[in-house]
């Protein structure tokens, strides 16, 4: 027979490099270390943080998702091929390279203010798109219309 219990609960902790890294504190679901969001993950231009460190060059790409969502985003350039993988994306495509993060995500949250290109995908969508085949009408114009 299987047998578990439930403790008191206490913070969450964090992942850091892929491992789990535990937290004594009371606080729940999360402590006031580790209750803070990427902001980095947020950006929008306008930095949040108190000093800027997003000086590393930014890659700007386009994903679609079957079967008919198109996204914009933004990842250090040096990422760029793993984060195309971790969209799950049925297709992808490299737009432009940007000297910075800032630039990059003030482009990215322009494009992403109109009305055919979105910033963030959520499972559900994904999962709705499996097995069915991506808009290729939408999708090269998509990238016809986005000429840097």
């Amino acid at each position: 027979a299987l047998a578990f219990g439930l403790g008191e609960r206490r913070c969450a902790g964090t992942v850091h490099e892929g491992e789990h890294v535990a937290c004594d504190a009371a606080d729940a679901p999360y402590c006031d270390e580790h209750s803070g969001v990427w902001v980095c993950a947020r950006c929008t231009g306008t930095c949040l943080k108190d000093e800027m460190d997003c000086h590393e060059s930014h890659a700007m790409y386009f994903a679609a998702f079957a079967p008919d969502v198109l996204k914009v985003g933004v990842t250090r350039e040096w990422r760029l091929g793993t984060r195309l993988r971790e969209q799950g994306a049925d297709r992808a495509a490299h737009i432009r390279t940007f000297p910075n993060g800032r630039i990059a995500r003030e482009v990215e949250a322009e494009l992403a203010a109109g009305d055919d290109l979105v910033d963030r995908v959520r499972v559900p969508t994904k999962l709705d798109g499996f097995g069915r085949a991506v808009d290729e009408a939408a999708w090269e114009a998509l990238l016809d219309w986005f000429d840097p």
